[in-house]
């Protein structure tokens, strides 16, 4: 399970911080990458390098950083920024934040999952455009078709016993 949230920028590429909880109930951690979380969004399942299928459930967002600090002096607050480690040009890679997992083992899933989005990329991002196309599409037409409300009976009943009316104890 990963919970992940792509930092995008006008200027440079987006980043993501992810949320790892490993199966089994290992202990979950933190970790930069410099691939963009939202093309693996479209995989539900993938071949590790170890040979294991691994399912994947993953919650993400996108954010868009000069969003962010426009909103922070329109409000005259503090929301800030995470630090963004510094990733060189290349292939995608991430760093662990705080205390790296005791068992190597942990890491082969994501290590997989930049293995296959560096190899897969174009496929990955040709996905993801199809995706966004198809739900900007599907937003326009419900813009000029709006789902009509349906009439509806709502059956219900008491699942508590009244108190008497007259001559009832207390």
């Amino acid at each position: 399970m990963l919970g992940a949230t792509v930092y995008r920028f006008t200027d440079s590429p987006p980043r993501t911080l992810v949320r790892y909880w490993p199966v089994g109930g290992g202990e979950s951690f933190t970790f930069w990458s410099s691939a963009d979380f939202s093309l693996i969004s479209g995989i539900y399942s993938f071949v590790a390098t170890d040979g294991e299928t691994r399912s994947l459930f993953m919650m993400w967002s996108s954010t868009v950083v000069d969003h962010i600090a426009d909103l922070d002096t329109a409000w005259n607050r503090e929301h800030g920024i995470p630090e963004i480690p510094d990733f060189a040009d290349g292939p995608a890679t991430y760093t662990i934040v705080g205390t790296a997992p005791a068992d190597p083992a942990v890491l082969v899933p994501i290590q997989s999952l930049h293995n296959l989005y560096n190899s897969e990329f174009n496929r990955l991002k040709t996905a993801y455009d199809g995706r966004e196309r198809a739900r900007i599409e599907h937003e326009a037409y419900l813009k000029v078709h709006p789902p009509q409300p349906k009439n509806i009976t709502l059956n219900y009943w008491r699942i508590e016993k009244l108190a008497p009316t007259t001559g009832g104890t207390k």
